[in-house]
């Protein structure tokens, strides 16, 4: 199967990755999303990149983050990724996209 055909087939999750402070802002537009109700997980995460700011980030090596995974169909990601800028600078978060395959395999 070829990837159109994953994505044509409606299944993807949309992940989207923040630092701490950005978790209940983005708890809140997910949750107030206007296109359908969207069922989400948020994983707690380590970043580890080289741009820690916070003294606290320095000695641990890492900044306190959180993953958000959305399931939901391809052509719905475009207007949560919307509704997400339409609040927070792009710059400020990652989302990523991971076909999920259909059953069987």
């Amino acid at each position: 199967m070829n990837n159109t055909a994953m994505m044509d087939a409606q299944n993807c999750l949309m992940c989207i990755e923040v630092s701490e402070r950005l978790f209940d802002t983005v708890s809140e537009l997910l949750l107030s999303f206007e296109g359908k109700n969207l069922d989400f997980t948020s994983v707690a995460l380590q970043l580890h990149h080289s741009e820690l700011e916070a003294i606290e980030e320095q000695v641990s090596g890492y900044e306190k983050g959180y993953k958000f995974q959305i399931k939901t169909d391809y052509l719905e990601t475009k207007a949560i990724y919307q509704h997400l800028i339409s609040e927070i600078r792009p710059e400020n978060f990652e989302t990523y996209l991971q076909p999920l395959l259909l059953k069987p395999w």
